[in-house]
């Protein structure tokens, strides 16, 4: 469902009587306040965990000789939260894939003192560290040539603008939102049935959520 889908689905469940919503944009009255519960629903949902796959993304990008530090412009990863630096790999882009190899993060104080301190000579990078105050990620040693770094990091929560925009969820998924908005509904209505409804659908679909968008939780072996 787009958010006009489910705007109209969500004032549907609550029986609000509507004309055909046509837009959740510039609306007044309570289309407005359920356009507004809507956004603060999917807000809520996305906050719940910080390792949903939807807010998993990757990266790549090619250096450019002699220059050790790349910011999130450079990277084109503005909407980065932060980064998964045990991800991250590089090859030297004229030999291809072949190449790569892992690259290993460093504490950004040891770096600095031991990649920026003095006269250093260019070659293939094999540690890196992030610069505390942009997240910048800076190579060391700088590079010697053109080099292609691969990673992945997590995004910021997104949000709905257009009528048209959808979820980053499976389609069958998309009910938790409406069921999200319906609470806020019952809430401000004193509408226990449509509180009661609301919970039964949100708690079960967030059970299938958490299954279905969460890594699997890895148990290391008992001790002997």
């Amino acid at each position: 469902m787009n958010k006009l889908a489910l705007v109209d689905a969500a004032m549907r469940e609550c029986r609000v009587p509507r004309t055909r919503l046509t837009t959740t944009i510039d609306t007044t009255g309570q289309i407005e306040q359920f356009v507004a519960w809507v956004d603060t629903a999917w807000a809520e949902i996305q906050g719940l965990h910080d390792q949903w796959s939807w807010l998993r993304d990757e990266f790549t990008f090619n250096t450019v000789s002699g220059t050790g530090e790349y910011t999130l412009a450079d990277i084109s990863a503005t909407d980065h939260r932060w980064w998964l630096t045990d991800t991250f790999r590089l090859y030297k882009t004229a030999l291809g894939q072949s190449d790569e190899q892992f690259v290993y993060e460093w504490d950004y104080p040891v770096f600095r003192d031991t990649y920026r301190y003095g006269t250093q000579v260019d070659q293939r990078p094999f540690n890196f560290a992030v610069r505390p105050q942009d997240s910048a990620i800076m190579l060391g040693p700088k590079p010697d040539d053109v080099y292609t770094v691969y990673g992945e990091y997590i995004k910021h929560p997104g949000v709905l603008l257009l009528d048209t925009d959808e979820p980053p969820l499976r389609e069958h998924l998309h009910m938790i939102i409406v069921y999200g908005a319906m609470s806020y509904y019952g809430l401000e209505q004193g509408a226990a049935e449509v509180i009661a409804r609301a919970e039964r659908g949100y708690s079960r679909l967030l059970n299938q959520l958490e299954r279905e968008e969460l890594p699997d939780v890895a148990f290391s072996d008992p001790m002997a």
